[in-house]
C-alpha cells in the first residue's frame, strides 16, 4: 500500500533547502522558531559565562536542528517527484501560451 499524503513541505526552486507548503508544514516551521528562540532565552537566562552560553547555545540549536531537519525531509516531496510535477506545469504553461498566441492572431488578422 502506496503512503498517498499530501507532502508538507517541496525543494525550493532557488537556493538549498525546503520550503512549506501547508499549513502542517508552516505549524511545524513556526513551532521550531518558537523552541529554538525559547532555548537560546533559557541559556541565556540559566548560563552566566558568556562562552558557556554561546558554546551551550551551539550546542543546543544544532540538536535541535539535527531533528528538525530530517523531519521535514521525511514529509518533503522527493525530487523526482517535484521535477516531474515543474515539467508538467511547464508544459500546461506553453499550451496556454500557444492558445492565446493563435487567439491574438485571430482577433488581430494575422
Amino acid at each position: 500500500m502506496t503512503n498517498q499524503r499530501e507532502p508538507w513541505f517541496e525543494i525550493r526552486r532557488n537556493g538549498y533547502g525546503l520550503t512549506p507548503t501547508t499549513w502542517q508544514g508552516w505549524s511545524i516551521t513556526l513551532v521550531i522558531m518558537g523552541v529554538l528562540l525559547a532555548s537560546v532565552q533559557t541559556v541565556l537566562y540559566l548560563v552566566r559565562d558568556p562562552l558557556k552560553a554561546v558554546i551551550v547555545i551551539l550546542v543546543v540549536t544544532a540538536t535541535e536542528l539535527a531533528v528538525f531537519v530530517p523531519f521535514t525531509y521525511r514529509h518533503a516531496k522527493s525530487p523526482e517527484e517535484a521535477e516531474k510535477q515543474e515539467a508538467i506545469l511547464l508544459a500546461e504553461k506553453r499550451e496556454k501560451v500557444k492558445r492565446d498566441l493563435e487567439e491574438w492572431k485571430k482577433r488581430n488578422g494575422f
